[in-house]
């Protein structure tokens, strides 16, 4: 393991140091995964399950992420609402809950801001709409019609 993670990048030695090797600093116990997998993801997938169920709509729709993608190299350095947030929150905080709950999501691009970063949104729909969720996709495309590439 070590001599694989020697090889990779440094921000992803930095995250496998922290987040998956013992001893690093969000490194999740044996209990805590236990209690994840036993009781918080059970309690997520049954939240999303009752409230498909009891608004009937066919897919929720909302920003893919809490920024524009940020120009490259500026990854680290994001702001929201005056706030500096880590670049990892700022782009699945959004998107991670209904991934984790196992539902089919699709994001598609939604256009660019003024400064010409992309934009993008997500639909999360109930389990088992794959088919139903790729249509509103292909629908959704059709509606925004041909986006401009970002400037390079």
């Amino acid at each position: 393991m070590e001599t694989l993670i020697s090889q990779a990048s440094p921000d992803i030695q930095r995250v496998f140091r922290s987040d998956v090797l013992p001893g690093g600093a969000n490194f999740v116990t044996e209990p805590k995964y236990a209690a994840a997998r036993d009781k918080y993801l059970p309690a997520l997938r049954s939240l999303y399950r009752d409230y498909f169920s009891r608004t009937g709509v066919a897919a929720m729709v909302f920003p893919a992420t809490l920024v524009p993608a940020p120009r490259i190299g500026e990854e680290t350095s994001i702001s929201v609402d005056g706030h500096p947030l880590p670049f990892d929150t700022a782009v699945a905080r959004n998107i991670a809950p209904g991934s984790t709950a196992g539902l089919p999501g699709l994001v598609l691009p939604a256009g660019l801001t003024h400064g010409g970063l992309p934009v993008a949104i997500e639909f999360d729909a109930p389990a088992g709409s794959d088919r139903t969720l790729l249509a509103l996709g292909l629908g959704a495309e059709r509606a925004l019609g041909a986006l401009p590439a970002p400037p390079t």
